[in-house]
């Protein structure tokens, strides 16, 4: 998967201008020092922010032009391989200086630091004692020659006569970075000195083969002597994925790409096979994904410093116009002053329908949540919404996220629908647990082709209801159906009697929840009991009268059904609907 991956993005043109275009530099003070005429001269002070809803650096272009290229290629592949010992420094060149603002009044910046980063600069092998660092020391050396000791020189004595003095001009405990343009000196350059002897994993890994040196990425593996478990003991060489010098180079840029992408949260990464197409990324409340899209869909995190890849999935011809349109119905008819918080009627594009699902049934978490590790999650104060996340929302993701109509969401939806319908309740949502039984039947009936069904079924047991409670005679009750959509009416009108200050439908969950007709019937009268001396009952003694009698009176042939209880308990009560006459009148 990888290795497509690579050829994909090498397929791109011009792959350093790439990434530098999507390079985000961290907050900080950037400062461009340019040499004229043996003095350096303030050529930018650019001040670097990040917008704290999208992550994105607030800088114009020629401020990120400005400052990317040198920034890209002065840092450190991570902090575990500095040049300076102490960490305190955090670049890899003379070129550029990299510090936190804070070092320079804590004490942990002094002269002696400033000294032993510059030494190491000119003699790297004062660091790269080891024989495996050294090889690798030799190959770019002899690319890029010796270090420039003039050039050092120059810039450790700006520093050390300067640096200091920034105390007083730069706050906050983000960072300072001061870089140096001086002529014949080429920022890539001095980078590679750095980069390829610490490109691997760990050099003592590496192993020489045909006069070439091969080791283990550095990129997306967390192999050490830490996880001995990791190696291929059945092989001669234990160690996975041993690569080159020049394969190792293009995966790190890769990597470097994904870790722009993801510093700017587009942690959805898209790499088209067709080679015209480019590669995309966008963002957890963005729709990115290209219509007829076919290649890689990678999810990164940043992972300490450095971008991770946590999820792949090939995607075949993702289109998001739907096979067929999608009707989200108004089933147990949403009052109309609130149906204009949710999209009602046909809709033809799944971008639609995923933010759908993500604001009715998951109150706005999904979308930011598909891939976040439970223990990140936050601001979610409803653990009924992220218990709901953590079960459902990679099977929505296969359907919403990646397109795959053979996706058999019926169960799925199911299951989720009513813990979330029930959890609403818990919450005395009620509005809000309409419009989610609304999106579970919309979507069942999506899959299984039959939209309407329970519509219709919901008005003509109604009709019939509201013509029996209003019969002088009493009249039967005629299927299990009418039953439990009548006991979930009987539920909901007993229940909004409850005069508490506490919550109040939350407490239908405890009878919605009953398998047994006996045990709903007795808990029925129990509550009429409770309630008998309400001026409401009186008001509709006769509606009252007449539909708990035909509950009590009805033998139950199979099993209650709680889709049509819970559809019965939900929907605006038919006690207080006016006759057909009475609305004639008006």
């Amino acid at each position: 998967m990888l290795e497509a991956c690579l050829e994909i993005f090498e397929r791109q043109s011009d792959i350093d201008k790439l990434i530098l275009d999507t390079y985000a530099p961290a907050e900080g003070t950037y400062v461009i020092m340019a040499c004229e005429n043996g003095q350096f001269v303030q050529k930018e002070w650019i001040e670097v922010k990040k917008d704290k809803k999208s992550g994105e650096a607030l800088l114009t272009y020629r401020e990120r032009e400005a400052i990317s290229r040198s920034d890209y290629y002065c840092k450190l592949v991570d902090m575990n391989k500095p040049v300076d010992p102490k960490k305190v420094i955090q670049s890899n060149s003379y070129l550029g200086f990299v510090i936190k603002k804070e070092s320079l009044t804590n004490g942990k910046l002094t002269k002696e630091i400033i000294t032993q980063y510059y030494n190491i600069l000119r003699n790297p092998r004062i660091k790269y004692t080891k024989k495996q660092d050294q090889e690798l020391y030799d190959v770019i050396e002899e690319q890029v020659g010796p270090a420039n000791y003039e050039n050092i020189d120059i810039v450790e004595q700006w520093i050390n006569e300067n640096i200091f003095s920034f105390a007083d001009k730069v706050t906050g405990k983000d960072y300072l970075k001061i870089f140096f343009q001086m002529d014949h000196a080429d920022y890539e350059t001095e980078g590679k000195r750095y980069y390829i002897p610490n490109i691997y994993n760990k050099n003592d890994y590496n192993e020489n083969l045909s006069d070439e040196v091969y080791g283990v990425a550095n990129n997306n593996v967390g192999f050490n002597d830490k996880k001995p478990y990791l190696k291929h003991r059945d092989r001669k060489c234990s160690f996975p994925n041993m690569e080159n010098l020049d394969k190792a180079i293009r995966k790190q840029k890769f990597f470097d790409y994904l870790m722009n992408l993801a510093s700017e949260r587009r942690y959805n990464v898209y790499l088209p096979i067709d080679p015209e197409k480019k590669i995309t990324a966008c963002k957890d409340d963005e729709y990115g994904i290209p219509d007829g899209f076919t290649g890689y869909k990678l999810r990164t995190m940043i992972d300490n410093t450095a971008a991770a890849i946590i999820d792949v999935d090939y995607v075949i011809d993702y289109r998001d116009l739907l096979y067929r349109n999608f009707y989200m119905q108004n089933i147990v008819e949403v009052p109309e002053k609130y149906l204009e918080d949710v999209e009602y009627g046909e809709i033809s594009k799944r971008s639609i329908v995923r933010k759908m699902v993500d604001e009715v049934f998951f109150s706005k978490y999904y979308l930011k949540n598909i891939y976040t590790e439970p223990k990140d999650m936050k601001g979610i104060k409803d653990s009924g919404v992220k218990k709901g996340l953590l079960l459902y929302r990679d099977a929505y993701a296969e359907w919403l996220n990646k397109g795959n109509d053979a996706a058999n969401l019926i169960y799925v939806v199911k299951q989720s629908g009513d813990m979330l319908i029930h959890n609403a309740i818990e919450n005395n949502y009620m509005i809000k647990a309409m419009h989610q039984f609304n999106l579970k039947w919309s979507l069942l009936e999506y899959f299984q082709e039959s939209e309407g069904t329970m519509k219709n079924k919901l008005t003509m047991i109604r009709q019939e209801l509201k013509k029996k409670m209003d019969a002088e005679v009493l009249r039967d009750i005629e299927s299990d159906e009418e039953y439990s959509y009548a006991a979930g009416q009987m539920l909901g009108y007993f229940i909004g009697l409850n005069k508490s200050s506490k919550k109040t439908f939350s407490l239908g969950n405890r009878y919605l929840a009953l398998n047994k007709d006996a045990q709903l019937k007795e808990q029925l009268r129990q509550l009429f009991m409770r309630y008998d001396h309400d001026e409401d009952m009186y008001k509709y003694k006769k509606r009252v009268g007449n539909l708990l009698a035909m509950i009590l009176a009805y033998d139950v042939e199979q099993a209650i059904d709680h889709d049509l209880m819970l559809a019965g308990y939900v929907s605006n009560g038919i006690i207080f609907e006016k006759k057909q006459e009475e609305k004639a009148d008006e």
